[in-house]
């Protein structure tokens, strides 16, 4: 009867049905029955790491040692639309999304938002130690109806400077929509305020082609401080470039992701994982 009571306490609140007398209560061997109080948090969850809640047993006759203490985890913040409160440069237009960030376009300088991977604009630096990392997040291009239709979006990278961390280099993709569905490519040395310049270079040599409204997108990197080398792989719904480049300068940790261009409101970027 006890594993009965359980199963369908669990099944209550992963449904949200209010069935009370199971929903807050356990009835132990000892003939205990707990009476459950509001989750509280224990460890707040942050852009890619999970936190943790936890509540007790509130009857004040309970003889657990531990008031009956039950634990869940919360999901990352990268992996909700709690996500919409780290992009806090260029990203005034922007919206919360139903899972994501919904990037729109800034009037002022033609871009979507970046995030520094902090709640705090102040923090421009995420610490890095250059072993291989990938950051990964899916796009909804659903909004993408017209051929050429396209967004950019950067990796940007810092160096140490004067006790401060300044931008050092970056890796781009390019993303654009097709008469039979997408073209990716990496994008180097364009002005990202020219258009048809980013339209020429998504669909110039070296591009690959995906279908799929939902993909997957991933910058996969790592640096050798002695060789001096940034090694990284682009992937975009399974397809993959690889490539290296010679930073001007030591890179000491990630400085931004940034839509950094775009001819379309309405992209939704959502479940930013970091592996």
């Amino acid at each position: 009867m006890k594993k009965f009571l359980t199963a369908l306490c669990l099944f209550a609140l992963v449904s949200g049905i209010a069935v009370t007398a199971v929903a807050c209560t356990d009835t132990q061997e000892n003939g205990h029955s707990h009476v459950y109080g509001d989750w509280t948090v224990e460890t707040e969850s942050t852009l890619f790491e999970d936190g943790k809640e936890y509540r007790v047993c509130t009857a004040e006759d309970c003889p657990d040692a531990d008031k009956g203490r039950e634990e869940r985890a919360l999901e990352a913040d990268g992996k909700t639309n709690a996500l919409f409160d780290y992009f806090t440069y260029t990203a005034t237009t922007c919206q919360k999304g139903d899972e994501g960030i919904v990037l729109n376009k800034n009037t002022g300088n033609n871009s979507g938002g970046a995030t520094y991977f902090s709640k705090d604009a102040s923090v421009k630096n995420y610490a890095w130690d250059g072993a291989e990392t990938t950051l990964s997040f899916t796009l909804d291009l659903s909004v993408f109806t017209q051929e050429n239709d396209f967004t950019a979006f950067v990796l940007a990278f810092n160096q140490e400077s004067d006790a401060s961390y300044v931008f050092v280099d970056e890796i781009r993709i390019g993303i654009i929509k097709t008469a039979d569905g997408f073209l990716f490519n990496e994008l180097t040395g364009i002005d990202h305020a020219n258009v048809q310049n980013t339209i020429a270079a998504v669909k110039g040599e070296g591009a690959k082609s995906f279908t799929g409204n939902t993909p997957k997108v991933s910058f996969t990197f790592a640096y050798d401080a002695e060789t001096k080398t940034l090694s990284y792989t682009l992937s975009v719904a399974g397809q993959s470039i690889e490539n290296t480049k010679t930073p001007s300068a030591d890179i000491v940790g990630l400085r931004s992701l940034w839509n950094a261009q775009l001819n379309k409101d309405g992209v939704e970027l959502y479940d930013l994982v970091k592996d």
